[in-house]
């Protein structure tokens, strides 16, 4: 008897725990920061946070979802002292997304994969103080996870706690597609889906069918501080970043600090491409060569403004050998470039040799050349990958030796070439039928809409549209923007004078290139019979050269000006 109810206290407990352990299991956590910079103190945090009467909530989703009226809510709740921990039940990994209200604001929302068992966190990054007029953003925290379980899923896994001397509390990184045009079935996160590091480590997950070319960016907004690598993902791949010698140097110029990144396999792509110059000796000497010219560098800039009176011409020999940070950098490109320029002239392996022409082999070698490398891969790869990847890149550059070779050609004294484009209602305007017929001197201005020094130039172009328009002056806008949403816009927001068409295919739209466009804004200034009278004029020489041709506006008003009767003078 004793026995027997041993075994069934024993058979009691075991359930007990086991059901605990189940619990357990299926739980997961959800936990979420206030990111705001600007508020020095926990309480300023929680009193912006209490006026705004926050709510999160958490929904699982399909993959196709839309609209989220409908779906099961897993868990809510409200940010308390700049944190929120929500928890919840599932049986598997689920796709969900989290939805953060602030007052009357609309909700921001943050896809994410929740685990049983698992923590995941996410932050609420206030920008609004820190970036005016940038919008506030959900982001999770070191891991970009997906619920697939293919043999397709690749993951880059980054430690950068190394770097010791370089604030990365509020650090963010993301991949971008260097490969054009990936495969269908891909998942890509990019930068919409950063993550911020924690403690220095993110990890990022993809799906992807064929190897990739993608670089890893990392930024932080504590410091002055980015850092870049690039890597070939393929099915099943694993990457690992670390720092470099040269990560916690700030490089000069804005340019990103090297990063290093290597593959589990050694017989993966990235390690024929990537890992074949960057784990070089030569490389890696030239590595720490670079991170001493950026050190010394920034040494001798901060002596020389701090002693600027105690400066001598006695130079020591040590640091003379010193060779500037740029220089180091054009010889470790050099490096790179050597390695990946023999892979595409040996051409062992086909997709070896298209990743490494995508990394920019042969960048010094003559175009003509790289066109015959293009061409060759045309000749050896699959149509569908030749469509997708090598046309596209092959096209890109062959306009781009047009544009050369325009930009030395389509000069004052040569006719300007023909464009038909449309307009914002989607009436084709012909410069020389519908423009140049009706006007002694037209300007056309190469334009979009996020260029600054562009519309910084249209409140002149304005003024001069008015005041000879009546005289034989038209102006014609070519926008290069992207979208037509960001080209009107625009147009609408900087009441763009004149007559406003587009080429919504950027710099290497038809019209850019046919006018060899290499930068905006640009302009050309031409006579009613197409020849160009100046190419790049500026505000001031359009000004006089509209007063040569059409005589100063300001004493033609003083001629128009009225008299007491009526009759002008």
């Amino acid at each position: 008897m004793t026995k027997n109810l041993g075994l069934v206290l024993v058979a009691s407990i075991l359930m007990l725990i086991g059901n605990t352990y189940a619990d357990e299991t299926n739980t997961f956590t959800l936990t979420g920061e206030w990111v705001d910079r600007e508020s020095e103190t926990p309480e300023e945090k929680q009193k912006k946070m209490t006026s705004l009467q926050t709510s999160v909530v958490i929904q699982r989703v399909e993959a196709t979802d839309e609209d989220l009226s409908d779906n099961p809510v897993l868990a809510q709740g409200s940010f308390k002292d700049g944190m929120v921990s929500l928890k919840g039940e599932i049986d598997a990994p689920t796709n969900v997304v989290i939805s953060v209200t602030r007052g009357k604001e609309e909700p921001m929302t943050l896809p994410a994969v929740l685990s049983p068992g698992k923590n995941t966190s996410f932050a609420l990054w206030d920008k609004s103080n820190t970036f005016p007029g940038v919008d506030d953003q959900l982001i999770l925290v070191e891991d970009f996870t997906l619920t697939e379980d293919s043999k397709d899923k690749f993951r880059i896994t980054g430690d950068l706690s190394a770097i010791d001397d370089k604030d990365l509390s509020v650090a963010v990184a993301y991949i971008s597609v260097r490969s054009s045009n990936p495969k269908a079935g891909s998942i890509l996160s990019d930068r919409s889906n950063q993550v911020f590091l924690n403690d220095g480590r993110f990890s990022i997950e993809g799906i992807v069918t064929e190897p990739l070319l993608l670089a890893v960016w990392v930024h932080s907004y504590a410091d002055v501080y980015s850092g870049q690598v690039n890597v070939v993902v393929e099915p099943g791949a694993r990457i690992e970043i670390s720092p470099s010698a040269s990560s916690s140097s700030f490089a000069p110029g804005g340019r990103a600090s090297e990063l290093l990144a290597n593959s589990e396999r050694a017989d993966s792509f990235h390690g024929k491409v990537i890992e074949s110059w960057q784990n070089s000796d030569e490389y890696l000497k030239k590595l720490d060569e670079y991170a001493t010219a950026i050190a010394f560098k920034a040494q001798q800039a901060e002596s020389d403004s701090d002693n600027k009176e105690a400066q001598t011409e006695t130079k020591d020999p040590v640091e003379e050998s010193i060779k500037a940070p740029y220089d180091v950098h054009k010889e470790m490109s050099a490096i790179r470039n050597a390695v990946i320029t023999s892979i595409v002239q040996e051409l062992e392996d086909p997709m070896t040799t298209l990743l490494a022409m995508e990394l920019g082999a042969g960048y010094r070698v003559a175009e003509s050349r790289r066109l015959e490398s293009w061409d060759t891969l045309a000749s050896v790869l699959d149509k569908d990958l030749v469509s997708r990847r090598v046309s596209p890149q092959r096209e890109t550059l062959e306009r781009e030796i047009r544009v050369a070779t325009n930009f030395n050609t389509v000069v004052a004294g040569e006719t300007a070439p023909e464009f038909r484009l449309a307009n914002l209602e989607g009436e084709d305007v012909s410069l020389f039928d519908d423009v140049l017929a009706e006007n002694e001197v037209v300007l056309i201005d190469f334009w979009a809409s996020w260029c600054g020094p562009c519309v910084a130039k249209i409140p002149d172009l304005k003024k001069f549209h008015s005041q000879y328009n009546d005289k034989g002056f038209e102006i014609v806008f070519v926008s290069i923007d992207d979208t037509y949403d960001d080209w009107k816009t625009g147009s609408d927001g900087h009441e763009v004078p004149g007559i406003n068409v587009a080429d919504l295919n950027g710099f290497l739209g038809e019209t850019p290139v046919d006018y060899g466009i290499r930068a905006i804004p640009s302009e050309f200034l031409l006579q009613s019979d197409g020849k160009i009278l100046n190419r790049g004029l500026t505000m001031e020489e359009l000004e006089r050269l509209l007063e040569d041709r059409f005589g100063s506006a300001e004493k033609q008003e003083e001629i128009d000006e009225p008299t007491n009767d009526g009759d002008t003078l």
